[in-house]
């Protein structure tokens, strides 16, 4: 099953610690065989914000390089032939773009400028909990 983690939840994932919604959510998707989808511009982008200092004080720099390197290592990189344009918060849109190229068959995001898209082109967008409580195993 190919799925999007928008930004949010995977920087919720990164510094939320062991007893995180996001983190069970996150360990129980891959468990079941769930591949996260990113394209260099969605990759960049958590990678960038995972650099920033204030994550310092949640966790350290070596284990957010760490857990960079596993999803970089562990994800399908998608390469973007279509875009889309349509989401309220343009800088959105990577991710719709990712899931559309990628036949991503979920997008998992806080973000309401995306929620509201749901369904996107068939693609149900889920917050993290819609998506636990339809995974197969939790």
């Amino acid at each position: 099953m190919f799925v999007v983690f928008d930004t949010n939840v995977l920087v919720s994932y990164c510094i939320g610690g062991t007893h995180s919604t996001v983190v069970r959510i996150l360990k129980s998707s891959f468990d079941v065989g769930c591949v996260n989808l990113f394209s260099d511009q969605t990759y960049l982008e958590l990678f960038q914000v995972l650099h920033r200092q204030k994550f310092d004080k949640f966790i350290s720099r070596e284990i957010r390089i760490k857990i960079l390197e596993e999803l970089r290592l562990t994800s399908l990189f998608v390469e973007i032939n279509e875009t889309f344009t349509i989401c309220r918060d343009e800088k959105d849109n990577k991710f719709l773009d990712v899931a559309w190229n990628g036949d991503a068959e979920f997008i998992i995001t806080g973000d309401e400028d995306l929620l509201t898209l749901s369904p996107f082109q068939g693609i149900p967008i889920l917050n993290p909990s819609q998506f636990y409580s339809i995974l197969p195993c939790k």
